[in-house]
């Protein structure tokens, strides 16, 4: 029990080493008495703030960063595709795959390599060292060889080339490199004058460029005719600048030429480009005929497709055949299906499935149409469309823990949310549902959940009754409703065999649920609960059982008052209708004054011996059935006990904002007794703070909201209404924190 009540004081108030000796001197202890008693010292723990829980399909990722991003194409995985399955998989390509988490577990998860490794052999003979592996592993290994010499070199390098600019580069070996023209240009075409200049010396200089474009050329996007560049070019750096033009007629027989890029220092040359000259056609005689630019436009059918079947689909503009697919439908199917095999998509291209009404195409179109289909509604289902919120990453089941609800009964018209997050996630699986023309089974659970959520009771029960079982898919989430929803229907023989299905499940959070089932039905049925690994309200309840009674106290009809240093008092009796007093004047006890101008119905003088602190009475026949207050006046002081006409055993404990309630004679827990708490705020104020209905153990958290309110509470009013076993008002302080 030491341990246990250590535990619990840590997790209430963790307390530093000088608040400990405080305590143990307050105490007149030592360490060991301090830890015997610290038990007895937890406070009441705040409700801690509500929070927004979702499922982890990836290792802590929200929905909406779980996309294709996380694991992108790359060389190791291209490597993985073309395994052939024989001996383990092994790529040197995996360090590519290192940008995140997701990723890096992915790559682990193929590669065949042992969790744990043997023990390698390793031997060094003359330099050379000879590893004999136990088990498959991966060397990284660095050498250093000798390079060839280069020639000596020009202080200052500098080279211009051409490019066409919507066609600047080409893949050799996986590698981008750029694509220079060098024989015929293209009327019409953008070309790009780059120009690269180049420090290979140690010392930093100060340069001027000088860039012409060619001579029958147009500048575009900004370029000039010619124009200077001031240059500062650090040790061993380079820079580099490009210039855009076009040709708007062809050269002829002739050429135009250029006059080359200069460098110049202190007004003096000191490096040149070469001579170049620039063939210009109105169309091309010499043609890479195996370039996507020239096979898009030219090539047969054949050789486009054979082209997509065999090139990298990510690296060339699929919208240059978007002509053909317009033309043809036939090359419109054929295409789309190579090209979707080999997940790639071009919306342009896509799209001509409209012009030709192809509702396979229109439908892979349109679900790559964010934009558009934003605009159709939360959900869609149809020949063309399929709009599923959750695998847009519109929408996610969410949970909110801990969620108290202030009032268990709905007040007005409408009911209210104040929880603002769970709120609008509740109006979210509204409107998703209201798109709906029936809701599916795992619509209703959801249904069941968040009514469940709002405490109402009744609506989740019946809910739940119609979801059918076979279309289900979430078998893990609707056990644990089931169960849950068990104690409200009584059933702890249903609960108790559905959380004994998961006492072993392997995921930490949902096996820890449905051990909490299983604990609250050990301690319905009589046991203690477990407070080594408890919850803050299992602590609290828990600990409440220690809670003491105050001076004046009663049970049943009789009336114990506790007392010291007087002769006598007077005791006053007043009738009271408890249900109007309640509502008008929730605090009957703690302002017994508000009797002060009304005759009791009864007063007498009672005499107490002096050699007791303890006197007691019972209050007179003639109040057997009815409810009355007592109040008691001497020497000053007054106190006053409510006595209700009840078979009631109530049990305050007001560290821990916990009331239970029993059947007086068999001790029996009195499930669905109606609590209606007031609270009389530090301003003076009183005003509603919650109602609920007590457990199967006739136990109820009267003080714990999702709100900041029991900040500014200073006392508290319970009223304690059972059909068949009577009402009583209880007055308590909020718990200590």
């Amino acid at each position: 029990m030491a341990a246990e009540g250590v535990a619990a004081v840590s997790a209430a108030a963790p307390m530093k080493k000088s608040d400990q000796l405080g305590v143990g001197l307050a105490m007149g202890g030592s360490d060991k008495e301090l830890l015997e008693k610290a038990k007895d010292l937890a406070l009441y723990r705040v409700l801690e703030s509500t929070r927004e829980l979702a499922e982890n399909n990836y290792y802590h990722l929200p929905i909406a960063d779980q996309n294709a991003a996380l694991v992108e194409v790359n060389g190791f995985w291209k490597d993985y595709a073309i395994w052939n399955g024989e001996g383990g998989f092994y790529s040197r390509e995996f360090p590519a795959a290192t940008r995140n988490f997701t990723e890096m577990m992915f790559v682990l998860s193929v590669l065949d390599l042992p969790f744990s490794a043997e023990k390698h052999g390793y031997q060094v003979t003359d330099n050379v060292l000879e590893i004999t592996a136990a088990s498959p592993l991966v060397v990284f290994h660095q050498e250093i060889q000798e390079a060839p010499r280069e020639k000596e070199a020009l202080p200052i390098l500098v080279s211009q080339n051409f490019l066409r600019a919507d066609d600047r580069f080409r893949i050799v070996e996986g590698q981008q490199v750029d694509k220079f023209v060098n024989e015929e240009f293209l009327t019409g075409v953008v070309y790009v004058t780059q120009v690269v200049a180049t420090n290979p010396t140690s010392s930093a200089h100060r340069l001027d460029l000088l860039v012409q474009i060619p001579e029958g050329a147009v500048p575009v996007s900004g370029s000039d005719y010619s124009k200077s560049y001031p240059t500062s070019l650090g040790s061993f750096s380079t820079q580099s600048y490009e210039v855009q033009f076009y040709f708007p007629k062809s050269s002829g027989d002739a050429s135009f030429r250029v006059y080359p890029v200069r460098v110049a220092m202190k007004e003096k040359v000191i490096a040149a480009g070469a001579d170049f000259s620039f063939k210009v056609v109105d169309r091309l005689t010499h043609f890479d005929e195996a370039s996507w630019e020239y096979l898009s436009q030219f090539g047969s059918v054949k050789e486009v497709l054979d082209y997509l079947a065999t090139n990298n689909l990510h690296r060339i503009d699929l919208s240059r055949i978007a002509w053909r697919a317009r033309e043809d439908v036939d090359f419109l199917r054929k295409s789309v299906d190579l090209i979707g095999s080999r997940h790639a998509f071009n919306e342009t291209l896509w799209s001509y499935g409209i012009h030709h009404n192809v509702p396979s195409v229109i439908r892979e179109y349109l679900k790559h149409r964010e934009d558009f289909l934003s605009q159709c509604g939360r959900w869609i289902d149809c020949e063309l469309v399929s709009l599923d919120p959750v695998e847009r990453n519109w929408y996610q089941h969410l949970e909110y823990s801990p969620l108290v609800n202030a009032r268990t009964h709905r007040l007005g018209r409408e009911r209210k949310i104040l929880n603002d997050r769970f709120r609008d996630q509740y109006r979210s699986f509204l409107e998703v549902t209201s798109y709906k023309p029936a809701l599916s089974a795992e619509d209703r659970l959801g249904v069941t959940a968040y009514l469940s959520l709002q405490d109402r009771v009744q609506e989740s029960l019946d809910w739940f009754d119609s979801i059918d079982l076979a279309g289900v898919e979430s078998r893990l989430q609707y056990d644990y409703l089931k169960a849950y929803l068990s104690f409200s229907r009584n059933d702890i023989a249903g609960a108790r065999v559905i959380a004994a299905n998961y006492a072993d499940y392997p995921v930490d959070h949902w096996r820890e649920k449905f051990a909490q089932v299983s604990a609250r039905i050990r301690e319905i049925e009589g046991g203690k609960p477990d407070a080594s690994d408890a919850t803050r309200e299992e602590q609290l309840e828990t600990l409440s059982s220690k809670g003491p009674f105050l001076e004046l106290s009663a049970l049943g009809r009789s009336v114990k008052l506790r007392h010291q240093n007087m002769e006598s008092v007077v005791v006053n009796y007043y009738e009271m209708d408890l249900e109007f007093l309640f509502s008008s004047k929730p605090f009957v006890s703690g302002e017994s004054g508000q009797f002060r101008f009304v005759k009791p119905n009864r007063s007498e003088k009672m005499p107490l011996a002096a050699d007791t602190a303890v006197t007691e009475f019972v209050v007179p026949e003639e109040f057997a059935s009815r409810n009355v207050l007592v109040e008691v006046v001497g020497a000053g002081e007054t106190q006053s006990l409510a006595i209700y006409s009840n078979t009631l055993k109530v049990q305050l404990s007001p560290n821990y904002g916990q009331i239970e309630v029993r059947r007086e004679g068999d001790n029996s827990a009195l499930s669905s007794v109606y609590v209606k708490v007031y609270a009389r705020m530090k301003n003076g104020e009183v005003r509603f703070l919650k109602d609920g209905y007590t457990d199967l153990r006739g136990k109820f958290d009267y003080v714990s909201l999702s709100t900041n309110e029991m900040e500014e509470v200073s006392a508290l009013a319970l009223l304690v209404m059972s059909e068949k076993d009577g009402s009583v008002v209880k007055e308590v302080a909020p718990p200590q924190r």
